[in-house]
């Protein structure tokens, strides 16, 4: 398909203008324009044939460069636009000695009228084809009909809108004669993962693929492969695609570890888990440091977990993976992640009270992390959750919790994160369990002391408490517990319906409880207590903490033994690396 443009002529290349040629007929001076030039279809070594470039299209662009008998030259350009081809400016021809017309993406008019490569653009990256003309009148037809390169196209494979870094010997760019030959490349393969060189490769040329730091490919013509180089205007391709993509990771980030999480969801063979590893760092670092590959596990999914331990609360990080395979390797792109603060236990050593009234507070004013019953207890008989200074562990105080018989009810102590709501009547409260949190400890640790008082007939006694609660002339029981959870809880000790089951309720993220053998007599000797945190998903985030002390476990049933005492002191939250699960 041949295709016409017409450009008026007024100005001669010389600079008397009484020398100037006018045009015959309407004063226009045509071009004729043929179709574009393509590559031979089939694509020698590897991938699916790509034909390439196979019409003109928008934004093309043909350079002229004409030149005069006097040695000036003219230069225009032509561009391709809506299936027609215009003119920059108005062409001035006269005793033209010679046209060029070129097809070379990469060069530009310069102001002498000469053709050459624009700034920043290296010979080798794009075509550089001279058309045939021939100039009839006014008329000059264009044609690359007859032209065959004499240069190579090589099509390199990779992964989209990822820049590889090219290093070539023995390569010689399609470009003018007189052009410099280069050793280094930066292309970027196209949405299809398409990427050009055009040129020569001679016997022995060699080819080193980068992508970012990590080589992808080298390749060599060999005399073997290539007894003579490269052809003219064939195709040759090369794949430098990295053999494995892992297009999804996420990180499950702790205070001072991760649980990572990957998986290859492309590949080009079975995962060598020897050649798998994952490298981290600090947000901002230079140097990456690598876990070794028997610290991953590596499902038959091709499902990639690892924990990253050794981490600083509250830092920003990112992690890749790294994959070598017969010397190829490849990484995948980095996944940020910030790991939690380690939020301390408020209060835990219980230094701080104030006093309302005969209500006892283990806050300091102001604060309501903690609360107590003392409210339902101090109306008929005072607190029975105070601080205390002459049995400590720590510091100045600790608290101390007494299970009482208040008038005509068995009324334990108890002291919670949360707040009390109202009094039921006489026979019980309303409590909500649990203040605002969000960060994940492992552990609830401290020291108690405990002194249980025996379950009599007539005070403390109640039928109804579960068949694990001691019976009449059985020691009493303590209890500590803790849980994360994703909502407040609010009890009524007066319907045992409302009381979660911490084992099964979808509300409780983790729960640890102080166990059985340990809510005994401590015979006045302070114990350590230490309550793994026993989580139900690794993945959710709490949003309240709830912890709990009572005197008698079973107090909410009016269950427990007259006198039992509990002291606790010195509790804090431990940050480990390795959570419980269940």
């Amino acid at each position: 398909m041949m295709m016409l443009v017409a450009m008026a002529v007024t100005v001669s290349c010389g600079n008397d203008l009484e020398e100037v040629i006018q045009p015959s007929g309407p004063g226009d001076f045509q071009f004729v324009i043929g179709g574009f030039p393509q590559f031979e279809s089939v694509t020698r070594a590897v991938g699916t044939p790509d034909v390439g470039k196979t019409a003109w299209e928008d934004g093309d662009r043909l350079l002229l460069s004409m030149t005069c008998e006097n040695g000036q030259k003219q230069g225009y350009t032509l561009e391709y636009l809506s299936g027609e081809w215009t003119h920059d400016k108005v062409l001035a021809t006269s005793d033209i000695a010679g046209i060029l017309v070129l097809y070379a993406p990469d060069c530009e008019i310069k102001s002498d009228g000469s053709i050459g490569l624009a700034d920043g653009k290296l010979y080798g990256m794009a075509e550089y084809i001279p058309a045939e003309t021939n100039i009839d009148g006014f008329t000059v037809n264009v044609t690359f009909d007859g032209v065959t390169r004499d240069y190579s196209r090589l099509r390199i494979v990779g992964e989209p809108d990822k820049a590889l870094t090219v290093d070539v010997t023995g390569f010689i760019p399609a470009g003018p004669e007189e052009s410099s030959a280069f050793t280094r490349y930066t292309i970027t393969p196209d949405a299809k993962g398409n990427a050009y060189l055009y040129g020569t490769f001679s016997v022995g040329a060699t080819l080193s693929v980068k992508l970012g730091e990590v080589t992808v490919k080298d390749y060599a013509f060999t005399a073997e492969k290539h007894p003579d180089g490269t052809e003219h205007n064939k195709s040759y391709a090369l794949d430098a695609a990295p053999p494995y993509h892992t297009f999804t990771a996420s990180a499950n980030a702790w205070s001072n570890f991760a649980i990572l999480d990957a998986y290859i969801s492309s590949k080009t063979g079975a995962v060598k888990e020897s050649g798998l590893t994952i490298q981290w760092k600090k947000k901002g670092d230079d140097v990456w440091t690598e876990m070794s590959p028997q610290s991953l596990n590596v499902s038959v999914s091709n499902e990639i977990k690892a924990t990253l331990k050794g981490l600083a609360p509250g830092t920003d990080y990112e992690y890749r993976l790294r994959y070598e395979d017969g010397g190829i390797e490849s990484i995948s792109e980095p996944v940020a992640f910030t790991t939690e603060e380690q939020v301390s236990l408020y209060n835990g050593g219980f230094e701080d009270w104030w006093v309302d009234g005969n209500v006892e507070y283990p806050n300091e004013q102001g604060e309501n992390f903690w609360d107590t019953k003392n409210k339902s207890s101090a109306s008929f008989g005072g607190s029975n959750t105070t601080e205390i200074d002459d049995i400590v562990h720590g510091g100045n105080k600790a608290a101390r919790l007494e299970s009482k018989y208040i008038v005509i009810k068995f009324s334990a102590a108890s002291l919670f994160t949360g707040s009390f709501v109202s009094l039921i009547g006489t026979d019980g409260e309303n409590v909500n369990w649990g203040t605002l949190f969000a960060s994940r400890p492992t552990a609830l640790k401290g020291w108690m002391q405990y002194a249980p008082a025996y379950i009599e007939g007539t005070q403390g006694y109640n039928s109804d408490a579960p068949a694990d609660a001691p019976g009449i002339g059985e020691p009493d029981v303590c209890a500590i517990f803790c849980a994360l959870l994703s909502e407040a809880l609010t009890v009524d000790n007066t319907d045992m319906s409302t009381f979660p089951d911490f084992e099964t309720d979808p509300r409780v993220i983790a729960y640890g409880a102080l166990p059985a053998e340990q809510s005994v007599n401590t015979n006045g000797q302070w114990k350590e207590v230490n309550i793994p945190l026993v989580y139900r998903d690794l993945n959710r985030k709490p949003t309240h903490l709830l912890i709990v002390f009572t005197s008698s476990k079973y107090g909410d049933y009016k269950h427990g033994g007259k006198g039992s005492l509990l002291y606790i002191d010195d509790f804090s939250l431990e940050y480990g690396d390795t959570p419980a699960y269940q």
